[in-house]
C-alpha cells in the first residue's frame, strides 16, 4: 500500500468487505501489513472495495491521509499497548516471569 501523488492509497490485498465497512473479524497473527509483511494492527477500506491492513509504525506514518479521506478504521494497537510493561518496570499480569534463577556458585 502507499499514498500515490494524487492522494489515493494503492493496494494489491483483495476486498473482502463493503465500501466504507470494516472487515468483519478481528485482526489476528495471520494478518500481514501491506506495506512491510509485519503483524497487522489497523486495517481499513477504501472507497473501491479493497481492504488495506497496517502495522501500528506504517499506520502511524499515514493516518492523517486515512482521515482526511474519511475512511473508517478498524484500530486493534491497544493489543500492542497490552503486551508492553508497565511504567513502573513490572510486566503485565498475562506476560510470563522472566526471573532467572541463581548462578550457581562454584567451590575449588
Amino acid at each position: 500500500m502507499s499514498l500515490n501523488t494524487t492522494g489515493t492509497i494503492a493496494s494489491t490485498t483483495p476486498a473482502t468487505a463493503l465500501p466504507g465497512t470494516e472487515p468483519q473479524h478481528a485482526l489476528t497473527a495471520a494478518d500481514r501489513c501491506d506495506q512491510c509483511q509485519a503483524r497487522a494492527y489497523v486495517s481499513f477500506t477504501t472507497s473501491s472495495g479493497t481492504v488495506l491492513l497496517l502495522c501500528g509504525h506504517h499506520y502511524g506514518r499515514h493516518e492523517q491521509a486515512i482521515a482526511d479521506l474519511g475512511y473508517e478504521v478498524r484500530d486493534e494497537r491497544d493489543q500492542l499497548r497490552q503486551a508492553l510493561p508497565n511504567p513502573n518496570g513490572t510486566a503485565p499480569a498475562h506476560a510470563p516471569s522472566r526471573k532467572q534463577a541463581p548462578n550457581p556458585t562454584i567451590e575449588n
